[in-house]
């Protein structure tokens, strides 16, 4: 559980000089992680980790490949299950 949160910590600390398309791959592997409808517990660190780079990325995450969608989906698919 401790390597998860620096893992995530550490990503969070790469995100805003990475490149745009580092950016969007990291995004596009989180979401499609998260979509695969993983255990609780790694569904937790996608998210965690999701919020850390969104954080992180503040106007990217808007602005490339319109990922702001995909993760508002996702959460409500997540955190509000039919």
């Amino acid at each position: 559980m401790a390597v998860r949160k620096r893992s995530i910590l550490a990503l969070g600390h790469l995100v805003p000089c990475c490149r745009p398309a580092l950016f969007s791959q990291l995004t596009e592997h989180l979401t499609n992680e998260l979509a695969k409808a993983p255990p609780v517990s790694m569904a937790r660190t996608y998210i965690q980790c999701l919020a850390t780079v969104s954080r992180q990325g503040g106007h990217r995450v808007g602005e490339i490949c319109c990922h702001a969608h995909v993760i508002l989906d996702l959460r409500t698919t997540h955190w509000f299950p039919d």
